[in-house]
């Protein structure tokens, strides 16, 4: 199997199973989830800086938002929880009415850097025009994060000519793929550590 095709099978497989976890993984089962939504949220209205309101670090957000994360509250952690298709589906149907606003607080995310949450932010950003339901664009924001990380593990796997498998090995485990096809500020991070590992390991065997 040659490199480049090596890098665009993984690209498939990457999308085609984290697209399968991005769409069945319940809304926020993944870690702090509902908190990197909210972030990236306040980013894609422009507001790069968290908001302090009484000791709490949030920002003026859609009160839907918090109505959309009380109605999963009770998958938060716990991996053994279970929601009704249903629910989901009523929920998608949940107008953003942008216009009632409250303060929300996520202080564990509110820290992050905005450059963490560009893929998810961009899609808000653009989602917002269209009126699309908030859990809408929580699903849109997962597969932008999952598409922006398989591109780049990809480039990184394109560029080895060692350590390949181990690299295929390690990005399809199905944990790796439920926190890429996710929210979370990490992923867009995962995805260029793995980048930046490959590019300074191209150069090993000749630096030797």
């Amino acid at each position: 199997m040659t490199i480049n095709n090596l890098h665009k099978k993984f690209l498939l497989a990457a999308l085609l199973f984290g697209s399968v976890f991005a769409l069945l993984v319940p809304p926020f089962q993944s870690p702090d989830e509902q908190n990197h939504f909210f972030r990236a949220w306040q980013i894609a209205d422009g507001n790069f800086f968290p908001k302090p309101t009484n000791q709490r670090l949030g920002g003026e957000l859609p009160a839907s938002l918090a109505n959309l994360r009380d109605s999963f509250l009770f998958l938060k952690n716990n991996y053994a929880a279970r929601t009704d298709f249903g629910k989901i589906i009523t929920c998608l149907a949940k107008p953003l009415e942008p216009e009632k606003t409250k303060f929300i607080d996520f202080p564990n995310t509110a820290i992050y850097s905005p450059t963490a949450y560009l893929p998810q932010a961009a899609v808000i950003f653009l989602g917002k025009f269209f009126d699309a339901p908030p859990l809408v664009l929580m699903y849109f924001g997962r597969l932008a994060n999952l598409l922006i990380w398989a591109i780049l593990v990809a480039a990184a796997i394109k560029m080895l000519s060692f350590l390949r498998d181990i690299f295929l090995f390690l990005t399809l485990l199905p944990s790796s793929l439920v926190i890429a096809a996710s929210l979370n500020a990490d992923v867009l991070t995962n995805g260029l550590c793995f980048w930046i590992i490959a590019f300074f390991l191209k150069n090993a065997p000749a630096a030797a």
